[in-house]
């Protein structure tokens, strides 16, 4: 069995065998498919971390929080920043 984590922030799935798995933003489900088959089933594999603890899939979690406390104080963040610009943009809404 392979843990595959949705590291997207929205509801992802793919095929396997014919049937859709569907994988809610966080969740980590067991699933007997592996990262090389993984890497070749329609839908996005790049949304999925695999493995036990994906290193992928707790950088994102990080990034996720982070995005959560910046709405949390409306501030609007650039698809593009990284964690250490949403945790300035944080730190200097909060020093106001």
């Amino acid at each position: 069995m392979t843990k595959i984590t949705n590291i997207a922030t929205s509801q992802r799935g793919f095929w396997h065998k014919g049937i859709i798995v569907s994988v809610a933003p966080g969740e980590t489900v067991e699933h007997p498919l592996t990262s090389e088959e993984l890497a070749g089933v329609k839908g996005n594999p790049e949304s999925f971390a695999v493995g036990a603890a994906g290193e992928k899939a707790a950088e994102k979690t990080k990034a996720d929080d982070l995005a959560s406390q910046a709405s949390e104080l409306g501030i609007k963040i650039d698809k593009r920043w990284g964690d250490e610009r949403i945790q300035a943009e944080i730190d200097k809404k909060l020093a106001e």
